[in-house]
């Protein structure tokens, strides 16, 4: 509302600051894009988090009443421009003799699967009388959604969890037994051997150990912690891993489906992972817990320049301010789920169980950019990166025979130059 009492058409951004518990602050600031205020602008609507989006319900505008297909938005609160937002047609879902929701006092409750649940609302009528919702409705933002439920082919894409796809006879196949079967006793491979549950790549808190894969099957069963990535058989220092050729007596049992047609048109990779009881700073689509954050969080999770890694314990920060300014996302998979990790998204994982197998798919988004050169794992940077990181050292050299007060002035400001087209 305005100070003269009307409805406001204007969209604010906000952060919360809490760097400081004991003096938590708020800010707000004028949205960079108004293209949504028609749909966000409300008085009188209740909101709720809901698989990363934020969902609007009811409400009126400065135009009136909305109609009934507006009546439920969502969209993306991290990002100013609000580019995704949709509209949710609870409607159709509704029996045509059912009363709509009162969405004026209600509360609104979001569940992990997606569900959506209103409870209460109602209104007065000319202070004579008083309407209430009949019950309490449920409707799952993702039936909802207009996406097709295929992966998203855009850079601002989400992460996603795809439930009850057709991977193939992996699902009830695959097991530690059922492998060393397929692979024979005389099969080596090169597992990760650690005695800390949260392995770190930067302090090789682990070793490399040579072992058959009956012997690894034996050691995960015993519970030793253990890690394989699986790297190709005949040149694992200069191609990416493939299921079809290293592991050919397995590959068939699992199937990329239709609605992964993107990636499979793309493939850049397919990795065998299979995991004892260890904490791992790389993504897995397994029985595990992760933790993922948006690409904006990467100069809050302790990554040095150039490096693709982070020492940071997530899981064990998550209840502490240290990790105040980012934007966690967690996932729980089950046996047969697949996450859809879109790129620059940072991510780790825990295990639920005491051991995982699956299989990692790389693909490649973009037509152009990528460093040439070696790239095994698929976790090379760009090659504007690359080459703008040669560039920072140069701009360095120049300005190191200058007092240091002066240095850090004009690097300060060569910085915040960067700052703003960054922005743009």
């Amino acid at each position: 509302m305005t100070t003269d009492a009307l409805i406001s058409d204007a969209v604010y951004d906000w952060v919360l600051d809490v760097s400081d518990i004991a003096r938590p602050a708020i800010e707000f600031a004028p949205a960079t894009s108004q293209s949504s205020a028609g749909l966000l602008a409300r008085y009188g609507a209740i909101a709720t988090r809901v698989d990363g989006w934020t969902l609007v319900a009811g409400g009126v505008t400065s135009k009136g009443c909305l109609s009934q297909s507006d009546q439920i938005v969502r969209f993306d609160a991290r990002r100013a421009e609000h580019e995704r937002l949709e509209r949710l047609d609870y409607a159709t879902k509704l029996d045509p003799d059912t009363p709509r929701p009162i969405f004026t006092g209600a509360s609104i409750i979001a569940t992990d699967d997606g569900d959506i649940v209103l409870v209460g609302g109602g209104v007065s009528l000319l202070s004579t009388s008083a309407e209430w919702s009949r019950g309490v409705y449920s409707f799952n933002a993702r039936a909802l959604s207009s996406n097709d439920g295929s992966v998203p082919n855009n850079s601002r894409a989400q992460p996603v969890v795809f439930e009850g796809l057709d991977l193939g006879p992996c699902l009830t196949l695959w097991g530690l037994p059922y492998l060393a079967d397929r692979f024979g006793p005389e099969r080596k491979i090169v597992v990760h051997d650690s005695t800390s549950q949260a392995m770190d790549f930067l302090a090789k808190n682990f070793r490399y150990a040579t072992q058959t894969f009956k012997e690894f099957s034996d050691n995960v069963d015993a519970g030793k912690k253990l890690y394989l990535r699986a790297l190709s058989t005949d040149s694992p220092s200069d191609t990416p891993a493939r299921l079809d050729t290293d592991f050919p007596t397995i590959s068939r049992d699992f199937i990329l489906p239709p609605q992964l047609a993107f990636v499979q048109d793309r493939l850049f990779s397919s990795v065998l992972r299979v995991s004892g009881p260890v904490n791992m700073w790389l993504h897995y689509d397994g029985t595990k817990r992760f933790c993922l954050f948006p690409p904006s969080d990467v100069t809050h999770l302790g990554f040095a320049p150039g490096a693709s890694s982070s020492s940071i314990d997530v899981f064990s920060s998550l209840a502490s301010s240290s990790l105040s300014h980012c934007h966690p996302y967690e996932a729980i998979l089950a046996p047969g789920d697949v996450l859809f990790l879109p790129q620059l998204w940072l991510h780790t994982a825990t295990p639920v169980s005491s051991s995982s197998i699956a299989v990692n798919v790389f693909f490649r988004d973009l037509d152009k950019g990528y460093s040439s050169g070696r790239d095994v794992y698929g976790n090379r940077d760009l090659a504007a990166y690359e080459k703008a990181r040669q560039d920072v050292s140069r701009i360095c050299k120049s300005f190191k025979d200058l007092p240091r007060d002066t240095r850090q002035f004009y690097l300060s400001r060569v910085a915040d130059e960067l700052q703003q087209i960054a922005a743009d």
